[in-house]
């Protein structure tokens, strides 16, 4: 007898619902696929026409694909409440909630993923582009330097003289077995001050020689005279002076002395090579 009074759970009906017939349940489910295939379709269209990019990935349409899963779903979402809209419309509040709330959920859960998979993209092209930020400012920087640097170059070689050295055919003659070679030294560049020259090893008849100013085009002559049976010589002849703005300069000639005949070439001492000073040899 006790069991009688114990309580009793579920739904009653007072009559049994009604069962409908089994082609007319699955009506519901082709404009649901309808729409599914033709959300699917679109998406895929633009898909295929930006494979072409070379920089393509799937990742990018990852709100396309979102949006047509969610319209195919909420139109499923209608279609069904639409079929059972008597027992959407006498559902108590509370059983309303809960039908929304399940309803929803595998929409607010797919758009989370979709927007973590879609921040991770954002980040890594933000990575890209500030790693392609830092490569653009480093070439700028040493683009920077480089122009720096050729303006400095410009800047002190608009300091310097520039001397050049040649025989004078007119000053060079034989006369009883002794050679005399007359020596241009003329400036090219800017002004020179306290200009001195310094044979090493010195020649017979000259060691050193001073010529104190020299401007642009100015021109000074050395007589060199040598014995017709001299052996090949050969040496350096340095020119020391001061620029325009009293900064010690050098510059060095490599001569060669051969039957009457002298050669020049214009060199660099490596100091002069580490501050800028100097013209390159000729």
């Amino acid at each position: 007898m006790t069991g009688l009074w114990e309580p009793v759970g579920g739904v009653f009906w007072s009559t049994p619902p009604a069962v409908p017939d089994e082609l007319w349940s699955y009506l519901p489910v082709i404009p649901v696929l309808a729409v599914a295939v033709i959300a699917g379709l679109k998406v895929w269209q633009r898909i295929k026409v930006k494979r072409q990019q070379p920089d393509w990935k799937l990742r990018q349409h990852m709100v396309e694909i979102g949006t047509a899963i969610t319209v195919a779903y909420l139109f499923a979402m209608l279609v069904l409440v639409c079929v059972r809209g008597s027992q959407v419309l006498t559902m108590p509040l509370n059983e309303v909630g809960d039908f929304l709330a399940g309803a929803f959920g595998p929409v607010a859960f797919l758009w989370l993923v979709l927007g973590f998979l879609q921040q991770g993209e954002e980040l890594r092209i933000q990575a890209t582009e500030l790693k392609n930020s830092v490569a653009q400012q480093a070439i700028m920087a040493e683009a920077a330097m480089k122009q720096a640097e050729a303006q400095r170059d410009a800047h002190v070689r608009g300091l310097l003289a520039n001397f050049a050295i040649q025989m004078d055919p007119e000053s060079t003659y034989l006369e009883n077995g002794t050679y005399t070679n007359g020596l241009k030294f003329r400036n090219d560049g800017n002004i020179a001050r306290n200009v001195s020259i310094l044979f090493s090893p010195k020649f017979p008849s000259v060691t050193s020689e001073w010529f104190g100013d020299m401007k642009h085009g100015d021109e000074r002559e050395v007589a060199i005279k040598t014995d017709f049976n001299e052996p090949y010589l050969k040496g350096e002849i340095f020119i020391e002076y001061e620029d325009v703005e009293s900064t010690p300069r050098l510059e060095t000639f490599i001569y060669r002395y051969n039957g009457g005949f002298i050669e020049f070439e214009k060199m660099l001492l490596p100091e002069d090579r580490e501050s800028g000073a100097g013209v390159p040899a000729q």
